[in-house]
């Protein structure tokens, strides 16, 4: 055989051995992970959530670790294992269940009982071309998750004061609703769309809000933004009020503190979302906005309707901060020389 065969064969040959060593180790093309589906890893008294971050990321998922049961210690070897089996393998390891939403496109682990009580959240309000958000988060509070989901999509995202607990999460290039729909689940709630605002909070707690009934607003009405981080809801309350030139007053259960950040709301939506988010109700009475326990609301609601249609002779400019009924009231009086019997 002569020498150029020879050298033509052996080329052929190195080029077939250089084809079989790049299929082996080339990372996998994206949206082809299914051919190329395993893993090899090992790790010794780890976090369980770190380690579901790395498998997660090495397989284009994203994921979402409720609560601290992800900071549970693991030890772990795998050679050559899918990525679904070593998700699963470390969620049994960390006594975690794992639920699958948009297609497996996210994972969501937390503990089996509590999970499994979860609503499958599949909300209205998905647009079609959704803002797409990344982020990397260990144990971070859910309004501040919230909060930054709200940021970068440019929406109204509203938490119910009952909400609360720490998320891990993995996101990478995911739509905002599908990320929020995540985290949401997570915390073992639900949402729903009011108005320009998702609101979360647990189904029983969104049905008592009574959405249906916040007046809608048109196109030329006022509209305010406001971001707030652990206030007084009194405080912020009456900076909402004031901002639309109103006067306010609250009860005397009316307490807590909240964080909101809301983008260019109308009046009526803003301040009654803010009071039923918080357990409590607003309502407005001419220019006066009262805050308080439903029920009082409700048992004082003929008095405050008569006195918005009375047209005083003169106004009064009070303000008052955990202040005494009685000491109010005699205020009042002194300067309107109006006749006020405290029993």
């Amino acid at each position: 055989m002569r020498k150029s065969h020879l050298f033509f064969l052996f080329s052929l040959f190195l080029i077939w051995i250089f084809s079989q060593n790049c299929s082996l180790f080339a990372d996998p093309i994206p949206g082809m992970e299914a051919e190329t589906p395993n893993i090899s890893l090992e790790f010794r008294e780890a976090a369980a959530v770190d380690v579901l971050k790395i498998i997660a990321e090495r397989a284009g998922l994203n994921i979402v670790v409720a609560g601290n049961i992800g900071s549970k210690m693991i030890s772990v070897r795998f050679a050559d294992l899918g990525y679904d089996q070593a998700l699963q393998q470390v969620a049994d390891l960390a006594g975690m269940t794992q639920i699958k939403l948009f297609g497996g496109k996210i994972r969501v682990f937390g503990d089996a009982h509590r999970l499994a009580g979860s609503p499958k959240v599949s909300p209205p309000f998905f647009p079609e071309s959704p803002a797409l958000i990344s982020m990397d988060f260990r144990q971070a509070d859910i309004r501040d998750l919230a909060k930054i989901i709200a940021t970068k999509c440019g929406g109204n995202i509203l938490l119910h004061k009952s909400i609360r607990g720490n998320l891990s999460c993995r996101f990478t290039n995911t739509p905002w609703n599908e990320a929020l729909a995540s985290l949401v689940l997570a915390a073992e709630a639900d949402l729903e769309l009011c108005g320009s605002t998702v609101l979360v909070a647990e189904r029983k707690q969104l049905d008592e809000m009574r959405l249906s009934t916040i007046p809608s607003s048109d196109s030329k009405s006022q509209k305010r933004s406001m971001s707030i981080r652990d206030t007084d809801l009194r405080d912020v309350f009456g900076l909402a009020a004031r901002t639309f030139g109103r006067d306010f007053i609250t009860g005397p259960t009316v307490r807590g503190n909240v964080t909101v950040q809301l983008f260019n709301l109308p009046e009526d939506e803003l301040i009654i979302l803010l009071a039923r988010v918080n357990g409590f109700e607003a309502e407005r009475f001419g220019s006066l906005w009262v805050l308080d326990d439903p029920r009082r609301l409700a048992e004082n609601h003929k008095q405050l309707v008569l006195a918005a249609r009375e047209s005083a002779e003169s106004r009064i400019h009070v303000d008052f901060h955990d202040a005494r009924l009685v000491d109010i009231l005699q205020l009042v009086s002194a300067r309107t020389l109006a006749k006020v019997q405290v029993n």
